[in-house]
């Protein structure tokens, strides 16, 4: 599952299987400029975990460690950053 931090949206999503691989994507709508921050939930057996993409070298701190993190096109930072 993707879980994000988007409002308005569900903040737990499940990705789709690309037919008997393990490829898995999710069709997603964001407007422009937005900026995402999420984590991958991953399960195996019975136990799941919350992992940053290890494919995006993106990161965005919070008290409760880092998170994954995806500006959409037309995204500018905030002069308070």
């Amino acid at each position: 599952h993707l879980i994000h931090w988007v409002f308005a949206l569900e903040s737990r999503q499940p990705f789709q299987r690309i037919g008997d691989t393990n490829a898995f994507y999710l069709p997603l709508q964001l407007p422009h400029g937005a900026r995402v921050e999420y984590k991958l939930e991953v399960q195996r057996g019975k136990h799941k975990a919350l992992v940053r993409d290890p494919l995006n070298p993106r990161r965005a701190l919070d008290p409760f460690g880092s998170n994954s993190v995806l500006p959409m096109e037309g995204y500018e930072d905030p002069p308070w950053s």
